[in-house]
């Protein structure tokens, strides 16, 4: 029996595997691996996502997968599998699944869950409720746990609850499954549906070249009805020419287009580093660039289009005899081109004032900007006080890029290169940026003497600058590049709609109360789950407010309007209003701007704001307005008659108001009366 009990035949029991003599509350999976090895019990450990710190031990499984623990009993050569936690992340497979399994395993990380729900093209191929993207990826660790987990489901029918006959707004959302369709069928099925389709080339990765790429809006956003679409589709370095050339028209030769909107996206480095490329709107002719980098003021641009489009590039011999530094480097037609700040084309610093040598009729003169009135030699007089400042610079690298022949032209710094060899090579099959890092530069300006305006050694030559760039820092390697994301990975988690609650999600809302934060922060996501219902006054008049603010009248005559949609506005307010976030005493929210309807003379009616301050349309000429609803939180420390309030005290006290429950505040459009137990319509519970 003692030998039995020993496991020296038979069976073997699992030891107590205990903290270490430290007295750490958690047990580290290599010491609970040590303690069995200890009972010559042979193990293994597999890395898993939990909730617990990395490497806790988090349990024990045996051959079958079954869970085990001290004292359980075991055949005498079998191993035993270590659970070691990596963390809260999403476990592969998770993509896939039903919501109801992946919710459950993603909660189980204890970090916050958000399910979104998306439309599907291809409806039928793909069950209502299947998970069909994540963030972080599937199998990828959660990075920021305060964020935590996104998941999107397939909605009922491939489409979420915006896409009914009962959408009041009159929209639907982008269909997630556009990126990868051939252009021609995605255009055919969308313009099936009433949309209106453009078709435009975009540089994307190897997977998306000739297929739909990106869209805009975006998969998942949303769209009015009948809305435009833009499809864009995939080209690499073979196209980089067709997609910067605008054809000739008239007695204009063929010209480069400036830097647009195929560039446009989102690029993040392997460590999450992000900048994203928007379109800035509001240029007129072709060839002016359009794309600024994290929402800027200045747009980039690929060549020296100073106040005329660049020509279009040269091949071959033409552009070998233009010679390194005397062009940028797209006229080498290597599949990559720089992007810099306009600006900086012909910028320079006076002193410490920004300055051009575009600005005719002044000149710089010991650090301060003269005109030439100023001076005794007028535009004659050489400048001095003025220097070159290194501005932001990028290199685009398209798919099909000939890397190599850049990186032998000596456009790079040899230290650089020897330092990105060392370095995972880069990802050919992905268009990236290589970003120009100030912080390795000794010197980042240089003196600008002798009256000349050329030599800025900062950005690439042109035929008329005739300077040598300064090599560039760093070289390119995996870890130093900005990728461009694409498909699932370019969505914007926060902006896709909240998928509808589970009957048992539904029924843990409809009895809990959310705090003034839960409901402000769920509010700047136009999410208004926190505060759905059905509100009445005391006379049971009643409207009701769903989750995606759509608000209704139910019952009773003491509220009548159409039925409509709210978001939630952020303007400021001197009252403690709720403004972006920030917790105060009410939420402010209000219909479309579309329904401002205003009277013009000679013209009659005109609908939406836009079009009436179009029209010089005075305060007097609105007739109709969007409705103006407060949500007024559960004991809010109200003080409707105080100066800061957005109520007119010269109706004096309309009577006892009740703050115990939440309510809603219906506003007129000047002089309200502060609210009372009888005008505010409360949560029913």
């Amino acid at each position: 029996m003692l030998t039995h009990h020993l496991g020296w035949w038979g069976e073997r029991e699992i030891p107590v595997v205990s903290p270490s003599a430290g007295g750490d509350v958690d047990i580290k999976a290599e010491q609970a691996a040590s303690t069995l090895k200890e009972h010559d019990i042979a193990t293994k450990i597999v890395k898993e996502y939990s909730a617990h710190r990395k490497t806790t031990f988090i349990g024990m499984r045996d051959e079958q997968g079954i869970a085990i623990k001290s004292g359980d009993r075991i055949g005498r050569d079998e191993v035993v599998t270590v659970r070691e936690s990596l963390g809260p992340g999403v476990p592969k497979g998770t993509v896939g699944q039903s919501r109801d399994k992946a919710e459950t395993v993603a909660k189980s990380m204890r970090v916050p869950v958000h399910v979104k729900t998306v439309t599907l093209l291809d409806s039928g191929k793909t069950k209502p409720g299947t998970v069909i993207a994540s963030e972080p990826a599937d199998g990828q660790p959660v990075v920021d746990e305060s964020k935590g987990i996104y998941l999107a489901v397939v909605g009922d029918d491939g489409a979420d609850a915006d896409t009914g006959s009962d959408n009041a707004a009159g929209e639907s959302t982008v269909p997630i499954d556009l990126v990868g369709m051939s252009p021609a069928d995605a255009r055919r099925r969308l313009e099936s549906k009433g949309y209106q389709v453009i078709v435009k080339p975009r540089f994307s990765s190897k997977r998306y070249l000739n297929k739909v790429a990106a869209s805009d809006p975006a998969a998942g956003e949303r769209i009015p009805d009948g809305g435009l679409i833009t499809l864009y589709y995939g080209v690499g370095a073979d196209k980089m020419w067709d997609v910067f050339t605008l054809p000739a028209s008239g007695n204009m030769p063929d010209t480069q287009r400036g830097v647009g909107d195929f560039v446009a996206g989102r690029y993040c480095t392997i460590d999450g580093d992000c900048l994203t490329l928007d379109v800035k709107a509001g240029y007129t002719l072709d060839y002016n660039d359009d794309i600024v980098v994290n929402g800027g003021a200045v747009p980039l641009s690929a060549c020296a289009n100073i106040q005329a489009p660049c020509p279009t590039p040269k091949e071959g011999a033409e552009a070998e005899r233009a010679g390194y530094g005397y062009r940028f480097i797209m006229n080498r037609n290597w599949g990559m081109f720089e992007m810099l700040p306009h600006s900086d084309l012909a910028g320079y610093y006076c002193g410490d004032t920004p300055a051009s040598f575009n600005g005719v009729g002044q000149e710089c003169v010991n650090g301060q900007l003269k005109s030439w009135d100023e001076l005794p030699n007028g535009a004659n007089t050489k400048i001095s006080g003025a220097r070159y400042e290194m501005g932001d610079f990028y290199v685009y690298f398209t798919v099909g890029s000939q890397i190599d022949k850049l990186e032998a032209s000596g456009y790079f710094d040899k230290d650089e290169l020897a330092d990105a060899a060392k370095d995972k090579p880069v990802d050919r099959d992905r268009p990236f940026i290589l970003v120009r890092d100030k912080t390795r530069y000794s010197t980042t300006t240089q003196e600008i003497g002798g009256g000349y305006v050329g030599g800025n050694p900062f950005i690439p030559g042109s035929s008329s600058l005739k300077s040598t760039m300064v090599p560039m820092k760093p070289a390119p390697s995996n870890s130093s590049v900005y990728y461009l994301e694409e498909g699932v990975d370019a969505l914007d988690w926060d902006a896709l709609p909240d998928a509808k609650a589970t009957s048992a999600e539904a029924e843990s809302s409809a009895h809990r109360d959310y705090s003034v934060e839960e409901i402000t922060k769920a509010a700047d996501r136009d999410n208004f789950a926190p505060i759905a219902g059905t509100y009445c006054t005391k006379d049971d008049s009643c409207v009701s407010l769903d989750a995606k603010g759509v608000i209704r009248g139910v019952s009773g005559g003491g509220k009548s309007f159409k039925t409509t949609r709210l978001t939630a506005d952020r303007r400021k307010s001197q009252w403690m209003t709720y403004v972006k976030g920030q917790p105060g005493y009410y939420i402010d929210l209000e219909g479309p701007e579309s329904d401002y309807v205003c009277g013009v003379p000679d013209k009659g009616r005109i609908r939406g704001l836009r079009a009436c301050l179009n029209e010089g349309a005075p305060e007097s000429s609105f007739v109709e307005r969007p409705i103006s609803v407060l949500y007024i939180f559960k004991n809010t420390k109200l003080e409707p008659y105080s100066d800061m309030s957005p109520f007119d005290r010269a109706q004096g006290n309309r009577g006892a108001f009740d703050t115990s429950r939440p309510c809603l505040y219906f506003m007129g459009w000047h002089m309200n009366p502060a609210p009372n137990s009888e005008t505010a319509y409360y949560l029913r519970e």
